[in-house]
């Protein structure tokens, strides 16, 4: 009968310690997770903080010439006006099929592009570049 006693006892013993080597792994993967958590959130803030100033000064340059188009381009600028506000609602109509092919990134991004180009185009006022 001693030697069932110590048996049982060994296979405690090593039972125990089995679920002492998963209880350690599974804390250091919680622990590692909660690092790996804690600079993924803090690389979306610094996205976010990054696209916010990029799109509040490409977008107040946007603004700001789309608001005195008439007053630099006299008879081109009122054109150029209702060409934006045309596309611009071209756009918002087939959005969810761009957003669907190029995902978020690309959209603003390609949007970012668009801006950038009728910026680029008002040092150069012609027809052609402006409509």
């Amino acid at each position: 009968m001693k030697k069932d006693n110590r048996k049982d006892d060994s296979t405690k013993e090593l039972k125990e310690t089995k679920r002492l080597q998963i209880n350690v792994q599974e804390d250091l993967h919680v622990a590692r997770g909660v690092e790996e958590t804690a600079q993924h959130v803090r690389q979306i803030k610094v996205n976010i903080l990054v696209n916010s100033i990029v799109w509040l000064f490409t977008y107040t340059a946007f603004t700001g010439l789309q608001d005195i188009q008439s007053s630099l381009n006299p008879n081109l600028g009122t054109y150029t006006m209702g060409a934006l506000t045309a596309g611009t609602f071209t756009i918002c109509l087939v959005s969810p099929a761009i957003i669907n092919r190029l995902g978020c990134k690309g959209s603003m991004t390609l949007s970012w592009f668009c801006q950038c180009l009728f910026i680029g185009a008002n040092f150069y006022p012609k027809a052609y570049l402006l409509l």
